[in-house]
């Protein structure tokens, strides 16, 4: 099961008032013609997004934190990853035209099983292919004008570290324990499915049977294998209570009600490392060498990682930013 994300947002008053709408529009259309259509289109729905999800009242000190997914390096960019950075850049900009700090985070996702076996198809030793691959989202951020502040690449020293330090806060809080894992495993989406979501699949073109995602459509192949879990299934409660107290969590209100429903059915714990003879390439796990970090666990972290963790100042962990105010995603990572 993935770990759920949202569209996060705090904004206050958003284009409440017309004359600023009006000028913001005019700046708009003056300095970023390509962004305009989208922009206007967000205009339409920014009313029914203004509630704060946060019971507390902002820090004035903390920039506005927005970002995108980040990129897998395994194949060239297309529409949707441009898609998702003009968003984000818009949003951005909204905030910086009403005199608001605001810091964009985008980037790629350069470890797990996919990108290995993309390395390796390709005849090059893995770090040589992401040094190469993640060059074309850099150079699309820059030729779409995207006013980044950050560009994370999930192999670089500072997010080994981040993601080995919240694991080990994980490990210490009781969340993490080693255990048999079986079930089906798709390499296309990085994710275990359970029996329920799998089905006998034929390819048309050739006549091969094979079992694969109902979602996806992607192959699985069954995997027995000892590692580590995270008690996803301990938190059913405390998610369905936080989606009451913030409805507007996740919008689209279709993709929360996807949430609410998942959850609601049942949620089982999460493998979150893979035998290191399976997968080399990814993060250790900090105290077990035998042990790589599941890649979706060491995503998730980057937005924490640009976000200065683990070394915020206390009393003033947000001034970076976190907690993201709006993360920018696809439907297909939602849950």
């Amino acid at each position: 099961m993935r770990i759920f994300l949202g569209l996060w947002w705090k904004t206050n008053d958003m284009m409440k008032r017309s004359l600023l709408a009006h000028q913001s529009t005019h700046s708009l259309r003056t300095c970023y013609p390509l962004r305009r259509r989208i922009y206007l289109g967000l205009r339409s729905t920014c009313h029914a997004r203004q509630q704060c999800t946060s019971s507390t009242t902002p820090n004035p000190g903390k920039p506005y934190y927005v970002t995108t997914p980040i990129f897998y390096v395994n194949a060239a960019p297309h529409v949707g990853h441009l898609y998702s950075l003009v968003l984000t850049d818009i949003l951005k900009r909204w905030q910086v035209l009403q005199g608001k700090k605001a810091i964009l985070c985008t980037g790629t996702d350069e470890h797990g099983m996919k990108i290995q076996q993309a390395a390796a198809k390709a005849g090059q030793d893995v770090r040589s292919f992401c040094n190469q691959n993640f060059r074309s989202f850099d150079i699309l951020a820059q030729r779409a004008e995207v006013d980044r502040d950050h560009f994370i690449r999930t192999s670089e020293p500072d997010h080994r570290f981040a993601v080995q330090h919240f694991w080990l806060m994980l490990r210490q809080r009781g969340h993490i324990y080693a255990s048999k894992h079986e079930g089906w495993y798709s390499v296309s989406d990085e994710t275990f499915y359970p029996a329920s979501a799998v089905q006998l699949t034929l390819d048309p073109s050739t006549g091969r049977k094979f079992m694969a995602s109902m979602e996806t459509g992607k192959e699985v192949e069954w995997t027995s294998e000892d590692n580590y879990h995270f008690r996803l299934s301990a938190f059913k409660d405390r998610l369905l209570g936080f989606y009451k107290h913030n409805p507007k969590f996740i919008i689209p209100e279709t993709r929360m009600n996807e949430v609410v429903q998942a959850v609601t059915s049942g949620l089982e714990d999460l493998s979150v490392s893979r035998p290191v003879e399976r997968l080399s390439w990814g993060i250790p796990v900090p105290d077990d060498e035998t042990q790589t970090i599941y890649v979706w666990l060491d995503a998730l972290i980057n937005y924490l990682t640009k976000a200065n963790y683990p070394f915020q100042i206390p009393g003033k962990e947000d001034f970076a930013g976190w907690p993201a105010d709006c993360h920018v995603i696809g439907k297909d990572i939602v849950r």
